[in-house]
């Protein structure tokens, strides 16, 4: 179930077209653990989304709030957006936030090249990215990571950083989202396109550095380079949370998209036993979320066959 804690982000990332941007306002803690108390005891939501662009953006604001539902005793299992630089400086944050229910952090990371991330604004390097997925896991959250592919100054090679970057920092989940160039937007590589070097707009593009059908690529590569890694599934945040919702604990979850990874692990080696271990152990999944779902819509599960 979503709910939110502000509007508005206090950051300014030069890719996002956000009307709200460097203007976040909080509300009231109070009105926030009401609305989660009642919710609770009129619906029985136990299982939420934090929606804010960025839950952590005050870390003393998410302590207190962590502090009011813990002393409430709602017993909730929830998730939220965050940023790694908040996770780096704030252990005692994330702590208080496992022990208020939150079970996974998603990150809008977006690159491991220290010179695309300061282009981009994100106001941390690839030292603080590692640093924060290891303190999130390490006080026991699930943490996956969105990263950009094809940003003006990507190249091969800043591609090749943000790969090294995720196998130091391990996280447990990543996504790859192309580079996308907002038309009509606020966001100042629209703005200010000229001087980024950017023609073209939306998924079709090109800038000093690479192209729209480049950057395509570069994902593909980079897509396939994770498969590779033992401690990093590729896995939509969103799913993953849904699963949870589903009853699925955040372990089996996250072997859920492991047995998706070999799958497709075994297709391309031609390892048929792998793929079909996996295939089995996907389908036992869903079978799992069709009995979940028939306890509450007396068969009408909505998942596909």
């Amino acid at each position: 179930y979503p709910i939110e804690v502000s509007k508005g982000c206090r950051y300014n990332c030069a890719f996002c077209s956000y009307a709200n941007l460097s203007n976040q306002k909080m509300k009231d803690i109070g009105l926030v653990v009401g609305e989660l108390e009642r919710n609770r005891e009129r619906y029985g939501i136990r299982a939420l989304r934090f929606m804010d662009s960025n839950l952590t953006s005050w870390p003393e604001h998410v302590e207190r709030l962590c502090e009011a539902i813990i002393e409430r005793g709602l017993d909730l299992q929830w998730s939220c957006y965050a940023r790694v630089d908040n996770m780096a400086k704030n252990p005692r944050m994330l702590e208080k936030m496992r022990k208020a229910g939150c079970m996974a952090l998603n990150s809008g990371i977006e690159s491991g090249d220290d010179g695309v991330l300061r282009a981009m604004h994100k106001g941390y390097d690839g030292k603080t990215v590692v640093a924060g997925v290891r303190r999130a896991k390490e006080a026991g959250l699930i943490v996956t990571g969105n990263f950009i592919i094809g940003f003006p100054g990507e190249t091969r090679e800043t591609v090749d950083r943000t790969l090294d970057v995720i196998g130091r920092a391990e996280p447990d989940c990543v996504s790859f989202s192309p580079f996308v160039v907002p038309q009509n937007s606020t966001a100042e590589v629209w703005r200010e396109r000229q001087r980024w070097g950017i023609e073209g707009a939306g998924t079709r593009w090109a800038h000093r550095t690479m192209d729209s059908e480049e950057a395509k690529a570069e994902l593909e590569r980079a897509m396939g380079a994770v498969l590779e890694m033992p401690g990093t599934v590729i896995a939509n945040w969103f799913v993953l949370m849904w699963l949870v919702g589903c009853g699925l604990g955040k372990g089996e979850a996250l072997a859920y998209f492991a047995a998706i990874r070999d799958y497709h692990r075994g297709k391309r080696a031609g390892n048929a036993e792998l793929q079909g271990e996996s295939a089995a152990h996907i389908r036992g999944v869903w079978e799992r979320i069709r009995r979940h779902h028939s306890r509450f819509y007396g068969g009408r599960s909505g998942v596909p066959a």
